[in-house]
Order: structure tokens, then sequence, then C-alpha cells
């Protein structure tokens, strides 16, 4: 829909002016960011009054990893996804997601919408045969939204924020326009400063050839009445900010305080000990004239602090550590290696249900999510349909159109819980065959990880060798065979019992011998 004037005219004096309104929350996502990716180049910690340069900063990826964790279940694998009676439009968008490699960028968009609150696909046609529809993904520091004035949940109006030759391009997406902003180019002045590349100006503005917003947006929580949804981003910087400055505490700590200090006793005032103190340097203590007649002779000893401050230092860490993950709800055991002993399969599942819960979770808001972009990129496939080269994946415009406007998309995702092998696992396998809840085709598939056709062509090797093997030894009967030698087991065993010890003769006195 156009939008409306004055929308248009206060977004265009937003960017003029630098989007004062939407500096906090880019400045927000930018810190998330950093921290979850480890870099902390701009977020040093320092120690309240003592210099940064005396102390040698320790950072933690305490962020990066409660993410990944939180995240690891629900794109492990990636749903297998279906257009309900329209098997055309179906092989169609599965080829376009595999060239895209969705599932990894699935991943990627719940990493982070975890982060950054939330993020956004966008769909573009390219001339490419072998693949017509490009997805990019872009993150919260990247985009700026603006809503529908009588809905907050809708988006009229999306910023993309990308650089280009060394300048902040701005590019404001409509329905019916394509707005550029850009900086200007930075000029390097003889010191190295730079100047310019800070405000935005206006370049150009064109139509929009999709028609429609490009964009499709996931959230780490669903927006219902607002666009704008809150997830752990923030919290967990700032829990890796304080993690970095405890880290770096105790760090200069014991730099400080392990150092034992030298204190002399009863010496001349100014008197100093040789500088740097070596092992088996010998000093000559000097009595101070002015202590003659009192106690004690010249001495010299260490002075060192209690050690003691380092593990409370650590406990302290350690609590911070387990709250954020209690917090976050994720189990210390899943991001902790620690093992006392070897465990049963059910125990290690149960360790994991709290992730798995929590993945299943979001299963329903990111089968919304993935209707939307579905939706979105059999429309924009259908618009713009160009040459088709994959004969495998021909398809119609009016099919993909058709499925666009009625995406009945059925997802099926994955079970979560994890394969532990050993013999629970062993005895559920056989349980399976036993009431033809699976085949063998399907467990195998199951258990090594095999496509259909993998698990095929590894059945067919295994009937030939059995084949081959029947060939080779077919008049043997193998059941009798494995009697036959228990039996001759068993005798010999007999035989060996019977035998006697040492050099004794072994066959029985002769009773006829004569006994004269």
């Amino acid at each position: 829909m156009p939008l409306d004037a004055a929308l248009e005219r206060k977004i265009h004096d937003s960017v003029i002016g630098g989007l004062p309104e939407e500096r906090e929350r880019r400045d927000d996502a930018v810190r998330n960011l950093r921290f979850f990716t480890g870099n902390f180049k701009e977020y040093k910690p320092k120690r309240a009054n003592i210099a940064y340069d005396e102390i040698r900063p320790r950072y933690s990826l305490l962020m990066q990893r409660i993410i990944k964790t939180l995240c690891a279940n629900l794109y492990k694998a990636g749903p297998k996804r279906s257009i309900a009676e329209n098997e055309e439009a179906s092989a169609w968008l599965e080829w376009i997601y595999r060239s895209n490699a969705m599932n990894a960028m699935w991943q990627r968009a719940d990493l982070s919408a975890t982060w950054g609150d939330w993020c956004a696909f966008q769909v573009r046609p390219i001339s490419n045969p072998l693949k017509p529809i490009d997805i990019l993904l872009w993150d919260a520091s990247q985009l700026y939204v603006w809503t529908d004035p009588e809905d907050q949940r809708i988006p009229v109006a999306v910023a993309t924020r990308d650089a280009y030759n060394e300048q902040t391009r701005l590019r404001i997406w409509t329905d019916e326009t394509i707005t550029t902003y850009m900086t200007r180019e930075l000029q390097k002045g003889r010191a190295g400063q730079t100047s310019g590349g800070a405000a935005f100006e206006f370049r150009n503005k064109t139509g929009n050839p999709l028609g429609i917003l490009p964009f499709s947006f996931v959230h780490f929580d669903m927006p219902l009445q607002d666009f704008d949804t809150s997830g752990p981003g923030d919290f967990l910087a700032c829990a890796n900010d304080n993690a970095n400055h405890l880290l770096t505490n105790i760090g200069g700590a014991i730099t400080y305080n392990l150092w034992p200090v030298v204190v002399t006793k009863n010496t001349p005032i100014g008197w100093r000990p040789p500088a740097p103190i070596k092992p088996g340097d010998v000093w000559n203590l000097q009595a101070n004239p002015d202590s003659e007649g009192q106690d004690g002779d010249p001495s010299a000893e260490y002075l060192q602090a209690d050690s003691s401050f380092v593990a409370s230092g650590w406990d302290d860490l350690e609590a911070y550590f387990n709250h954020t993950l209690e917090m976050t709800g994720v189990p210390k055991s899943a991001v902790r290696m620690e093992q006392e002993s070897a465990r049963s399969g059910v125990a290690i599942i149960a360790e994991q249900i709290p992730l798995i819960l929590w993945a299943q979770s979001r299963q329903e808001p990111f089968g919304h999510y993935e209707r939307s972009l579905a939706q979105l990129v059999l429309k924009i496939g259908g618009d713009h349909l160009g040459t088709q080269e994959v004969d495998e994946y021909r398809v119609k415009s009016s099919q993909l159109i058709d499925a666009a406007y009625d995406t009945q998309l059925t997802l099926r995702w994955p079970k979560m819980y994890p394969r532990i092998p050993g013999q629970e696992q062993d005895v559920a396998d056989q349980w399976e065959l036993d009431t033809r809840q699976t085949s063998p085709t399907l467990l195998m598939m199951d258990r090594n990880g095999y496509t259909r056709e993998e698990a095929e062509a590894r059945e067919q090797e295994i009937a030939a060798d059995w084949k081959r093997w029947h060939t080779l030894f077919g008049e043997v009967d193998l059941e009798e065979a494995k009697v036959d030698a228990e039996k001759l087991k068993m005798m010999g065993a007999a035989q060996a019992e019977n035998e006697p010890d040492g050099d004794e003769p072994k066959g029985k006195p002769d009773d006829d011998s004569d006994g004269d």
C-alpha cells in the first residue's frame, strides 16, 4: 500500500538527522553482536583507580556459549517442508532453500533473534538459472523498521544499512519505492584522522520493481502487540561484561598481591635492596645509627599477601555464572564438560530435557516465520520467474502464485532427543522392529544418518556380501558347525581333566601283568 506522505517526510527527516530515535536501540544491538562474537575491543574492562595499561584484561565467551546452547536443537537438522496439494511448488521451494543453505540460514536467524531481539530475511530475484532466488539475512544492527500507524506490528518501511566504497549506505524499502542515502566518503588527513562518513545524504529514489516489501522477519518473541520484542541479548551482554570485569579484577589482584614486598627493619633511612632482586644475592644490612641501644638488629623479610582472596574471587565468579545460566534456563551440565563416571543414556537425556522442551516450544512461532518466508519466496518467484534450466524443478508461474496465496506449508520437525549408543537404545530399536513401527531401512537411516539412497545402497552391498558368502560356504550348516565346535570343546576339556599329572604313565596298569 502507498506510504503515508506524513510518515514518508518523518522518515526522511529522521535519516537526515542521524536517526536519533533509533540510536540507543542500534547501539545495544551492536554491543550485543560484539559480545556474542567475542569482539571486545570497544568494551575493554577497567579497574577503578588503576590505569588500564597496568593490568591485562581477561575475557569470557559466556554470552556466546549460552546462546549457542539455547539454539542448538531447533535447527540441528531442520524440518522437512512440503506444500499440500502442490507438489511442483513444493519441489521448487525445496530446491530454492537447498541452493541458499536455508537450514544453516535459519539456525543463524535463531541465533540473531536471540541476541538481537529480531532479524530479517530479504528475498530478491537474480539472473542465475541455477539459483533464481537469493536470500539474505540482516540482523538488528543492520536494520531500521517503521510500522503502520494503524497496526504497530506491521512494517511499512524497512531500511538496510551496509558499507559501500568506504561509505555507509542506507536503502529504505517500501511497497512502491527504494530510497538510497549515503554518507560522504571518508577523507584521511595527514595525521591519519578521518572526516566525513557520519551524516546521511539523499542520493536517489527509484520504483520498487517487486511491488512488495521483500522482507520476512524472525523474532525472539512473536510480535503480538508491537513490532519490537525483547530477548535475552541485553541481559547476556551485561552479564558477559560483568564476567569480563570480574575476571580482570581477579587477574589484577593476583598480579599485584601475590608478588611479595621486601620489608627492612633497623636499617639506615633511605637504604634499599639492590634491584632487581635475584636469588643468591648477598645483602650487607647496615644498622641504623639512630637505633643504637634499641631492640633489634637490622633485618629484611618478605611481606606476603593472604592468597585466600583468589579462591573468594573465583567462587564469586562461579556463582555469577551459575546465576546467569539459571536465569536463561540453561542446565549447568550443558555447558560444562565435567563427568565423574559413565552414565546411562536415560540420565544423559534427562539433563537435556529443559533445552529440548525449550526448542519444542519455539516450533510454533518458527512455523509462522517459516510460512511467512515461504509465502514471500513463492510470491517473488512467481512474479519474477526467469529462465529455468533445471528440468527436475520446472514449474509454472501460476503454480507458485497459487501456492503463495494459499501457503499450506507443512513442517515435520525431527526428533530432538539424542541417540545414545548402548543397551537401552538397542532394546528400544528392537521393540520398534518387533512392533513394526520401523523397518531395517529406516533404522539404518536413523542410526547412521544415511539418506534413503545411501541406506538402500548399503543394503545392496550387504546382500551382495551374503550372496557371495553363501556361494563360498553354502554347503556348511552354520548352526551344526557351531554345535560340533561346542562338542569338541567340551570333549577336549573332559580329556584334559582325565589326564594324569607329571611324568606318570598315561595308560592304566595292566591287570594281567605278572605279579612275581
